[in-house]
């Protein structure tokens, strides 16, 4: 590698990297609180070990990408002729320190998800013993795979100093083959941990679109899978310091921390959205609701800016000035008790004063000699 870079500027994809990751962790933590608050609304007992080994499996997906966001401002995304050598170390260091998470997360999300299937399908005792079976496998090679990668330099500095001369190593192909296992195990339950589950749910009745929503859960699960199979190309051609790959060794590292840090956000999402339907029952606003809000609130502030026009005279709220029909309130015209007798039954009296309403909160009614005293407005 030349000491002199072709092009230090270019950052290459790391950009991209930072931009997509982050955006999908943002997604990963939105998802996982809100399993929680559906979880505490519904007052479910139940189903606890799963949400907080998710929670667990977020939390060291986040360390990850802080290790991988470091690793950025040291050059990850660039192409290797671009790297000084020394920014190349620093680089390289943080991306491998970033690994034990990475494989902690995986392992513990798909946990996660095996205890749920089987709480739901354990009905289906060949499914129960496939879902244990292939977790296990997968936690086991990932295990292998934090250790092999660690014991395979002495001193365990090569892994992130290239120009180191002094060492000794292992077989290249010993770490190499279990980490493709891994992440071969990953594709693969990506797969089978979607497909299987909706073969038993198809067989139900249901309106048509829960099936669609299904079809499209299923195309989500593909694409997951489809990242970890190029995940796995790529951990075999560069796994073990390969010089058959291509000179843009560490280049195509940084294509491998972008392709498996979507994959594996992608992968915790999907484990919660099974537990996400109870929003629906929680009388939540919906798009229309919020829409209406928001263009209510808009609505109130726009008149607030507008300009008062001129009242011809003093406003006086006539619901507001009295707490009960029939008190009296306070007010700028008021009288005291008034009378009027009328010998035909009928009133002629004007009500209405220029720029005032009369007023009466006492009155007398009489009639035949009897006489009964009210209290209210006329």
């Amino acid at each position: 590698m030349s000491t002199t870079p072709v092009n230090p500027d270019d950052l290459g994809i790391g950009p991209m990297i930072m931009g997509l990751t982050w955006t999908f962790a943002g997604l990963v933590m939105t998802a996982v609180g809100l399993r929680f608050y559906v979880r505490r609304k519904q007052n479910q007992s139940w189903g606890w070990w799963e949400d907080w080994l998710m929670l667990v499996a977020m939390i060291f997906q986040i360390a990850e990408q802080s290790t991988i966001t470091v690793s950025y401002h040291y050059g990850l995304g660039k192409h290797d002729q671009d790297l000084r050598p020394r920014q190349l170390d620093d680089m390289l260091k943080w991306m491998w320190a970033s690994l034990p998470s990475y494989i902690v997360a995986s392992i513990l999300a798909r946990i996660s998800i095996a205890i749920f299937l089987v709480r739901l399908f354990g009905v289906y005792r060949w499914f129960k013993c496939f879902v244990l079976l292939i977790t296990a496998l997968v936690s086991l090679f990932g295990v292998i795979s934090i250790s092999l990668v660690f014991v395979q330099y002495t001193p365990v500095e090569k892994l992130w100093t290239p120009s180191l001369q002094d060492f000794t190593s292992m077989d290249p192909r010993i770490p190499r083959y279990p980490a493709a296992l891994f992440v071969a195990l990953c594709a693969f339950t990506d797969l089978t941990f979607v497909f299987l589950p909706v073969m038993f749910i198809w067989r139900l009745n249901m309106p048509l679109r829960r099936r669609v929503g299904l079809m499209a859960l299923m195309g989500v699960s593909v694409i997951t899978a489809v990242l970890s199979i190029l995940k796995t190309g790529l951990v075999y051609f560069t796994q073990g310091n390969s010089d058959q790959f291509t000179r843009q060794e560490f280049y195509n590292e940084s294509v491998l921390v972008l392709c498996g840090g979507l994959e594996q956000y992608t992968v915790i999402i999907l484990g919660c959205v099974p537990q996400l339907h109870g929003l629906g029952k929680l009388g939540l606003p919906g798009p229309r609701k919020l829409a209406s809000s928001l263009l209510d609130f808009f609505i109130r502030n726009r008149s607030k800016k507008l300009p008062t026009l001129p009242h011809p005279g003093p406003y006086i709220d006539l619901e507001m000035s009295t707490t009960k029909l029939g008190h009296c309130g306070p007010t700028r015209h008021m009288q005291g008790a008034t009378t009027v007798m009328h010998d035909q039954g009928d009133s002629h009296q004007n009500l209405v004063e220029p720029n005032h309403l009369l007023r009466v909160d006492r009155f007398t009614i009489s009639y035949n000699d009897s006489t009964q005293t009210g209290r209210g407005v006329v």
